[in-house]
């Protein structure tokens, strides 16, 4: 009996070391949606809904170009409604005037809209703003708010 329970024992401990050898997947390369660390609301981006705080998830890219998703609400059903291209002033004033005009300043923006950060100390905030106010952005909402589905044309927001 002793013997089983010293056989059974040492069967339990190999599964135990056997399974810890397991080579474990490696870790999916990250992708496209990974980065989106910053998290800020802002009122009218959202044309039918200006009151709606639209919730931007941004991240930068290598360029300088800052992009964010745009979404209805920070809930895990929230709807993807939109996107916002950010540049730099320098790089927004070689743009022809045509182009120019579908996009805002973030000086003026940060004038009109109600803001609301997330995660950010007082400091980030304001240096937040203050890159911000260095840059235009450009908001293409593809889905309404106000609808249950994406079947209206996509709009430019000029905040």
């Amino acid at each position: 009996m002793k013997r089983a329970i010293t056989y059974g024992i040492i069967l339990a401990l190999l599964f135990i070391v056997a399974c810890a050898q397991v080579p474990q997947q490696p870790a999916a390369p990250a992708g496209p949606t990974e980065g989106y660390a910053v998290h800020i609301a802002a009122t009218k981006h959202a044309g039918t809904q200006p009151e709606l705080f639209v919730h931007h998830y941004c991240k930068g890219l290598p360029s300088g170009v800052l992009q964010c998703q745009l979404y209805d609400s920070d809930k895990p059903e929230a709807r993807l409604i939109g996107a916002e291209i950010i540049v730099p002033t320098p790089v927004w004033a070689k743009f022809d005037a045509e182009e120019k005009k579908n996009w805002h300043g973030h000086t003026e923006e940060l004038t009109r809209v109600e803001l609301q950060t997330f995660g950010m100390t007082d400091a980030e905030v304001e240096a937040l703003k203050e890159t911000l106010g260095k840059t235009h952005g450009k908001v293409i909402i593809f889905w309404d708010p106000k609808r249950e589905y994406p079947d209206t044309a996509p709009t430019v927001s000029i905040i």
